[in-house]
Order: C-alpha cells, then structure tokens, then sequence
C-alpha cells in the first residue's frame, strides 16, 4: 500500500506514474486520467470565474482524493468559494421566496452572517473530493483514511477549514466516519435522484409514466436525433449553450465552464457527451458520468430559442438521461433544481450534505461555520426546494 502523500499542480507527471505504478488504487481510468489533467491545467482555462485556487491530489492508503484550496482570495464562484455557495448564492436564491417578507427576513439574516464571514475568512479553505464538477465522484473514505487525510491536511494546510464535499443523509458510512473524526455535517443542497427498476417494474402512477414515456420518445425519431460526441470533437457549441443557460439566464454565481473543460471530460472519457439535433442543426447537449452504482446527469445545455414545453431540449435531454440509466440499470442522480419537473416523473428528493472540520483554527475562526450550520439547520424545516 502506497504511503499517504499529496501532488501539487506542477506533479501532474509524478501523479502520472504514480497511478500507472500502483493499480490497486481506489481510482478509475478515466479518473486518474482526468485528474491528471486536473493537475496540469490552469483552475481559470477550465472555469473562468473559479477565481485564484489551487489543486491538489492526495493519496491516502487506496483513496484518490482531489482538492481545491481558496486562501480567500476566490470568490465569484460557488465551486471553490463558502462565501460564494453559502451567502451570496443563497441570497439570489431566496428571492423567489414567498411570501416576500419570509424572503426578506432570510436575506437580511444570510447578509448579517455575510459580514461576520468576510470578516472571519470564511473562504479560506479546502475542499475536499472537489472534482471541479457540479456533482463529484463518490469516495466513500473509512476511518483510517479519515485519519490520514486530516494528518496530510494538518500538514498542508493548517490555517484552512476543511470541507469535505457532498455525500447524502443515506451515506451513513462516510457520515458517521467523518463525524468520528471531528466534521460536522452542513446542509449541501436538495437532491433528486430517480430509480430504474420503479419504472421497469411498473411501480409509477400512470401520469408520471406517461411523462417518461413522452420524454424518452423525443428522441426516438419523433423530432430529436442523438449523438454522441467523439474524442477530439469540437466542443465550444457546448460550452457555449452551457453559458446560456447556467450564467446569463441563471446565475454569475455558477461555474462558468470552458470549452476546455468540456474537452478534458471528453477526452479523458470521464463525461459522455451528446448532443442533440433537429434536421442536423445542434440544438442542446447533455453530459452524463458513471460513477459507482449511479449514473450522474452533469451538465445540459440548449438553445433557449426553441421553447415548446412539451419537446423542449431540455425535456430531451433528460429523456436521454432515463434511456441511459435504464440501459445502464443504474440510479440516475438528477442534481439539484427544477423540483417540480422532476417530481412528477418520480424522482425522490433527499438532502445532501458536505462536512466541516475547524476545530484546528481559532475560536473567532470558527464563528462563521457555526453560524451558517445553525442557520440552515433551522431554515431545512421551512425550505422550499422550488426556489433552488
């Protein structure tokens, strides 16, 4: 078993023949190629707002664990920024509240605990089993790898909070692992996530199977063709939709991804890229990742142009999305957003959590995470998930 040790961004080679040298690594390879690359290239040429961070790789026993490190200086983009995912993100967010004055209360409080964070650093941290993807990989540490990892963080990175990112109130495992170690858990996101066999074994009410049925038939002839983007392809139409949709019409708060990005993923075959056409002409786009026992909907882009309701790309691309999971016969994990439309095809929603350790800094230090833990600890009893 390899010792415990960390790459830094100028060892892409070293990580490199690192993997080749030791197979048994809890690594696949496409992820050891893309994190390759995520050594080597610039955090900016693969989002442009991610800000100045720095990556990491590090290796614990089996475990390869990705890291994006703020010294507190990024904070444009959700991805790498606290500040950014907890305050200001959440602020744009809950101004689709109602009634107005409950959006109010909730802007007010998040701007008095912005000011504390600021104040305190709030973003100087390390993310940890940060992918630079919206979703990243499971890795699901045990005790001892825990253990290690706090050892190799201490080293590295003793005046940062780490945060490890996203794993679901179901992952008892991993949550119990890290809260043994001394992370708190933190309320990510809301999440939907959509089973297979329910619509195999027929399990749907017959509304919600009819909406499936319609979805997936979008591009079965009747109006989207498919197809599937090859290694070397030009992606720009991708990011460019992407773009559209996530930071014109969403939010600047989003990662703003490249066509590198999208490039990388295709190259290094982590992400399965479709496109979607009507009379050749591209129209939208998909990304989609297996990972572990799930298959993971990424990225979706489109033209906004095309806006009928019932065929709109987006309602193909996530046809596309259940044709994928029943071939693959796994969970298809729909993210986060757009409540409604995926409730009524028979997604479960769930919370996700990320984990914070910061008992290792000062006590005015650790004022922020204790507040913002508080704060939506209290907020998840009256959350609207249409509103995120």
């Amino acid at each position: 078993m390899p010792d415990n040790r960390i790459f830094l961004e100028h060892q892409s080679s070293d990580f490199e023949h690192f993997v080749r040298d030791n197979p048994d690594l809890r690594v696949t390879p496409a992820q050891a190629r893309y994190l390759v690359e995520f050594l080597r290239i610039n955090p900016a040429e693969l989002i442009k707002n991610i800000g100045p961070v720095r990556k990491s790789v590090a290796v614990i026993g089996r475990a390869v664990v990705p890291l994006v490190i703020n010294d507190g200086n990024a904070d444009r983009c959700y991805l790498a920024s606290p500040y950014v995912h907890y305050i200001a993100y959440m602020k744009f967010e809950v101004k689709k509240m109602k009634p107005l004055w409950a959006s109010w209360l909730v802007r007010a409080c998040l701007t008095a605990l912005g000011l504390l964070a600021r104040s305190l650093q709030f973003s100087r941290a390390v993310s940890v089993n940060n992918w630079l993807f919206t979703t990243s990989m499971l890795n699901n540490l045990n005790d001892e790898e825990v253990r290690g990892l706090k050892h190799l963080l201490k080293t590295h990175f003793p005046d940062h909070a780490w945060v490890y990112r996203e794993f679901k109130d179901s992952d008892a495992d991993l949550a119990e692992v890290l809260s043994g170690n001394g992370f708190r858990p933190l309320i990510h996101r809301p999440i939907f996530e959509w089973y297979p066999h329910e619509y195999q074994e027929n399990r749907f009410k017959r509304k919600i199977r009819y909406r499936i049925k319609s979805d997936i038939s979008l591009t079965e002839g009747h109006l989207y063709s498919v197809r599937r983007a090859k290694i070397g392809e030009p992606t720009e139409l991708a990011a460019r939709f992407y773009e559209d949709l996530y930071i014109r019409k969403h939010s600047g708060f989003n990662a703003h991804y490249t066509s590198v990005f999208f490039d990388i993923v295709l190259s290094t075959e982590i992400n399965r890229l479709s496109f979607f056409e009507i009379e050749g002409r591209t129209v939208g786009f998909l990304t989609t990742c297996l990972d572990s026992d799930r298959l993971i909907a990424s990225l979706v882009g489109y033209d906004r142009s095309i806006g009928q309701p019932r065929s709109s790309p987006y309602r193909a691309a996530i046809g596309d999305a259940f044709r994928q999971s029943l071939e693959a016969g796994r969970v298809l994990f729909l993210s986060t957003g757009v409540a409604t439309f995926k409730r009524n095809r028979g997604a479960h929603e769930s919370i996700e959590y990320e984990a914070f350790e910061v008992a290792h800094l000062g006590p005015l230090r650790r004022l922020p995470w204790y507040g913002i833990k508080t704060f939506l600890d209290a907020m998840i009893r009256i959350m609207d998930t249409e509103a995120i």
